[in-house]
């Protein structure tokens, strides 16, 4: 999606869409994205543009697509308010995060404000994952302004998460117990009633903490697999917005064999089990 200088952002429909980590299709209810019975996509969020609008989809699939209809409602003005903010969507992924700094979710320069976050994740540890605190540094402070309680608080739920899905947020999909090992998650949240404004840059982060056991990290301090989908909307005129470029950022992990079960399970390099998992030590499960 591009206006004239074709900075509007480029994302993975499926995260747009708030499709998780599983290829499932799956039905989602909110305000500015709804997609019926897994099927149907509808977006509504607002794309000004003032000379020129642009969107292409790019199948990076390993099968032709046989068919692909749309469908575009767009009305064109005279003229717009010089400062009217683009709408920008970017991709990020890191699995696993890099241990000992807080997951990056977006680093802007410019004039804008913020409007939502899709964030699908993996547990590489057992238990309770979303201790993590969402942190929104506004105009190049050190200390940020918006500091939250953790991760489910940042997606408007408490104590847990559960599936379930209203207009400014929601979590569609949750693999199974918070305490098993390997548990994925898609949630959203969108910040249309209190966007994140900003005047010269935007930074926002979020810890990977959870409950865990001594014996892995003192600090609570746990590997995820993340992805995730941000959105803004930002006058390109006075600042930048990278882009993540490449098809490898929407790779997730090879198969591998689950030494607690007869199945397989999708992972990458190695996972920590957690010490009840095992009575004599730890152990390091290498795919």
């Amino acid at each position: 999606m591009g206006q004239q200088r074709d900075a509007g952002g480029r994302s993975a429909a499926r995260r747009l869409f708030r499709r998780g980590i599983r290829p499932a299709r799956r039905e989602l209810i909110s305000a500015p994205v709804q997609v019926e019975g897994g099927d149907g996509y509808n977006c509504y969020w607002p794309m000004p543009f003032h000379q020129r609008g642009l969107i292409t989809v790019t199948n990076e699939g390993q099968k032709n697509v046989r068919s692909f209809y749309y469908h575009i409602d767009y009305t064109l003005e005279e003229n717009l308010p010089e400062k009217t903010g683009y709408f920008c969507a970017q991709y990020r992924n890191e699995f696993p995060e890099n241990m000992g700094n807080d997951y990056l979710i977006l680093d802007a320069e410019g004039e804008g404000h913020y409007v939502g976050t899709v964030m699908s994740v993996r547990s590489r540890s057992p238990f309770w994952f979303g201790e993590g605190d969402a942190k929104f540094y506004v105009d190049g402070e050190e200390k940020p302004t918006i500091w939250g309680t953790g991760t489910e608080d940042y997606f408007l739920m408490a104590w847990g998460l559960s599936e379930r899905q209203f207009p400014y947020f929601g979590c569609t999909y949750m693999s199974a117990d918070f305490e098993d090992l390997g548990v994925e998650y898609c949630l959203y949240r969108w910040h249309i009633a209190d966007p994140v404004r900003f005047t010269q840059s935007l930074r926002f982060e979020i810890e990977h903490t959870g409950w865990i056991t001594a014996d892995e990290t003192e600090s609570g301090e746990i590997e995820f697999d993340f992805y995730m989908k941000d959105i803004e909307v930002k006058d390109i005129y006075l600042g930048s917005f990278q882009l993540a470029e490449g098809k490898h950022l929407l790779r997730f992990g090879c198969v591998g064999k689950n030494p607690l079960s007869s199945g397989n399970y999708l992972g990458l390099d190695s996972i920590r089990l957690r010490e009840r998992w095992n009575k004599k030590r730890p152990a390091l499960w290498k795919l």
